[in-house]
Order: C-alpha cells, then structure tokens, then sequence
C-alpha cells in the first residue's frame, strides 16, 4: 500500500508540473513578477513647495520656457534584471483661485507617461493631481460654493491627500551590471502666477522583474464597454382637431 501511495503521489506531482507547464505555453499566469525592491524612500516635512510656474504652452499664462519647478531628483541604482521602474509621490496639498496642481514624473530626462492630457487638460508629461472649484470675484454663489482656508482665493481648500505612482518600463541590461537611472519629479500650475502647494511629502522608488506584460497600456474602457444612448426620436407634432361650436339659437 505504501509503495502504490508513493506512485499515486509522484504521478499526482508529474500531472500537476505538466499542467503547470502546458498553461504557461498557452498564455495563461504568462505575466509573473519579481518581489519589489525599494531602491529610494525620502520624505520632505519641513516648510510647503509651492510653484507659480506653468508648462509652456499648455498652462494659462505661461511663457516660452516654463516647465514646471524640479521638486525632487534621485539616482538610483537598478538591478540588471529588472526591468520595471516604479516612482510613487504621496503629499498633502492645497491651490490658489481654481488652479489645478500638475505633477510630471522623467526618468533619465524621458517623460514617464508621455502620452494624451486627459479631461483635466494637464500639459503632455504631467498629471493633474489636484483641482478645486472657482468662482469670479463679486459671484455672490463663491462664498457658499467653495473654500477660502488660507487666503489664497476660492479654491484655497486646506488640505488634500495626494497620491500617485507612475510605472516605467526598462530597457534589458545586457552587461549584467546594475544600471543608474536618475529620477525626477517637476511640480507645475494649471494657471501661471497662481501657486499650488504640497507638504508633508514621501517618494518612493521601486522596481522589479516582469515576466510578460511589464507597464504595458490597457484600454480600461475594452472590457465593459458602455452602451451609446440613443435619443428616442420626437414623436410627431399633430395639430389639435378644430372646435366645431354648436350654432347660436335664433332670437324671436
């Protein structure tokens, strides 16, 4: 019996790797990452960063050369095979009179996401992380539709929690050698002159190895996508019948 339960047991464990190996070769779990390595932990909890600066053209206001403030630069030293950089900003914040607080991630120079604004409008590079309500001066709805904390204006709301990482994908190492890579964070505003703010900040910078789809795009809207409504047409306009009144009796 003991002999049969050691075969039953070894054929079990044959069947299982060989399942195992014939759903890697037909895609399924083919995406497997690595245990993240925290490369850099840094935080900032003295005064406020602030910035008045836009980013040319995008920003209202700005001029030829705006490019948001340099917040926060690292040189990080990345294993050789790894192959996925992670950049994590965490912060409360506050904004000055409807500004919205734009914050870009590069890494050697390159945007991380370099792709489209989205419906906050920020600049190519950044992300808008942060915007509250305005209301023109004399708008009698401005004192009851937002706040004025810090004397900064409708929108001047204290305080916010920011969060955001942004993932980037590495090119191979093939010398085998660890790779430095220098990290930057650029704080900028939707509406030069008008100054947003962060404190109590901590960065963080991770990376890994990914097996498969390491920072690739998804089309979240692919999956479920929603149905296009339709109006209902209008039904047709139809003119009342005429009134046909009784006629009048005739006097004697």
């Amino acid at each position: 019996m003991k002999i049969k339960y050691r075969v039953s047991v070894v054929a079990l464990t044959m069947a299982v790797g060989m399942l195992g190996f014939w759903a890697v070769a037909k895609g399924w779990g083919a995406s497997t990452g690595g245990p993240l390595h925290r490369l850099a932990a840094d935080f900032d909890f003295d005064d406020e960063t602030d910035t008045i600066r836009g980013v040319f053209p995008n920003s209202l206001g700005s001029v030829v050369g705006d490019d948001g403030r340099l917040v926060y630069q690292k040189m990080v030293s990345v294993p050789a095979d790894h192959n996925v950089l992670y950049v994590t900003f965490s912060a409360t914040g506050d904004t000055h009179d409807g500004a919205a607080l734009w914050m870009g991630c590069r890494i050697d120079g390159v945007d991380c996401r370099p792709g489209g604004t989205g419906a906050a409008g920020s600049a190519p590079g950044y992300t808008s992380l942060q915007k509250m309500p305005s209301f023109p001066a004399g708008d009698a709805t401005g004192a009851l539709g937002t706040c004025n904390d810090g004397g900064g204006g409708f929108g001047d709301c204290h305080d916010n929690n920011l969060n955001y990482t942004w993932c980037v994908q590495l090119a191979p190492c093939e010398s085998g050698t660890p790779m430095d890579h220098t990290v930057e964070l650029r704080l900028a505003t939707s509406q030069s002159g008008d100054r947003v703010f962060f404190e109590h900040a901590n960065f963080y910078v991770d990376s890994n190895n990914i097996t498969g789809n390491a920072c690739q795009p998804f089309d979240t809207n692919s999956l479920d996508p929603e149905p296009t409504v339709v109006p209902s047409p209008a039904a047709p306009s139809v003119a009342p019948p005429p009134v046909t009144l009784p006629p009048l009796p005739k006097l004697p």
